[in-house]
């Protein structure tokens, strides 16, 4: 649609532009005419031919000018704040979305961000439950993810099973949701370690305290600009064996914080092993370890049924294939900030065998499906 915008409005400018220069379709007839004047006048008619000649390639380079200016203003300004397409990656949305759907997300109904603020211009609406919506998560701030929003601020949060608590009540009716067996483990507490963001934002450290560890360290090393060891309390010193990810840390929020590093370390006995968070905060210089804890240890501090409340600003998502979904209930809520779009249709869809005939790739019963904003049964 946008490029036949483009198109269209480059044909329109064209003409336009022709029009302006004097040309017509009769053009021609005149350089005939000046053709078939008397021989004295041959050098005049040569000279009428000349300027003729280049005011059509003047108008040609107009024409091309504005075609170009067309195509900047149409996928250069209108793709990136009205609406954008996302390919599916990967299954935990089976089976509302399938690996190899791409999805049209519109941007102006949350808003238009401006860049490098967390300001939002035009906005119709904040995401509600039940929408589809993709963003970039703050511990993976370069990939977009797309789930389903179960809360909004404000709500209590906790899962038991296959069953989903929302406000201390069950969401019922979930047709659009797939189980496999078994399950992941309840929520909460977070399933895996949280990145300094939800430690160090003053809005959002009351909400998830208690809900994960986070333990000062002492006696770090670092070799390379990467921490290489380190102390918790009178243990002994802990060895990094892997750092698996380096990332800067982006306000708001954490603008305290420069990096953290997500590291495998092992205890020098050679006991434990630990997957953990490690960052220093820039103003102290003081180091710390965000890491998951079990559910045991969480109810020991919390209660055994204490719910996860949603902090302003926020939106819990959750994959509708549950139990192959990371999630709100591993990386914590999704601050508005980061919020792209919702997904509205999905556009093409192809499971990209290659053992297959071509045509057959296609998964043509999906394409134009619309992707509806569900949430339980309707009732809530």
């Amino acid at each position: 649609m946008a490029l036949a915008a483009s198109l269209a409005f480059c044909i329109y400018c064209g003409h336009t532009a022709l029009a302006a220069s004097g040309l017509s379709p009769d053009a021609t007839s005149a350089k005939e005419k000046v053709g078939s004047m008397s021989e004295n006048r041959s050098a005049a008619g040569a000279i009428a031919t000349d300027v003729q000649s280049r005011t059509v390639r003047a108008a040609i380079g107009e024409y091309l000018q504005i075609g170009f200016v067309a195509f900047v203003i149409v996928f250069g300004f209108i793709r990136p704040f009205i609406a954008e397409p996302y390919k599916i990656p990967s299954g935990s949305m089976e089976d509302t979305l399938l690996v190899g759907d791409r999805v049209l997300v519109i941007k102006f109904l949350y808003g238009v961000k401006l860049p490098g603020t967390s300001r939002r211009l035009f906005a119709f609406r904040k995401p509600q439950r039940g929408d589809v919506f993709v963003f970039s998560p703050k511990h993976d701030p370069r990939t977009h993810f797309i789930k389903r929003v179960v809360a909004v601020e404000g709500d209590t949060v906790e899962t038991r099973g296959h069953s989903l608590l929302v406000n201390g009540k069950p969401l019922v009716g979930e047709s659009y949701v797939k189980h496999l067996a078994g399950s992941l483990p309840d929520f909460p507490p977070f399933h895996y370690p949280l990145v300094p963001y939800f430690h160090e934002s003053p809005t959002v450290t009351p909400f998830t305290r208690g809900f994960g560890a986070h333990i000062p360290v002492h006696d770090v090393q670092v070799g390379d600009g990467v921490p290489i060891a380190f102390r918790v309390g009178d243990e002994p010193q802990f060895l990094v064996r892997h750092v698996r990810e380096r990332r800067k840390s982006l306000p708001p929020g954490d603008a305290g914080v420069n990096e953290y590093f997500t590291v495998d370390a092992e205890s020098e006995m050679g006991s434990l092993l630990i997957r953990v968070v490690l960052y220093q905060k820039a103003l102290t210089g003081e180091w710390f370890l965000s890491d998951r804890i079990e559910r045991e240890e969480f109810a020991r501090r919390n209660g055994e049924d204490a719910p996860f409340t949603v902090p302003p600003g926020h939106f819990f998502g959750m994959g509708d294939n549950r139990e192959n979904s990371a999630d709100s209930r591993a990386w914590g809520p999704v601050p508005f900030d980061v919020v792209k779009g919702k997904a509205i249709l999905v556009y093409w869809s192809s499971n990209g065998d290659p053992g297959v005939p071509f045509l057959k790739r296609f998964r043509w019963s999906r394409i134009g499906r619309f992707i509806r904003a569900q949430y339980g049964d309707g009732s809530w």
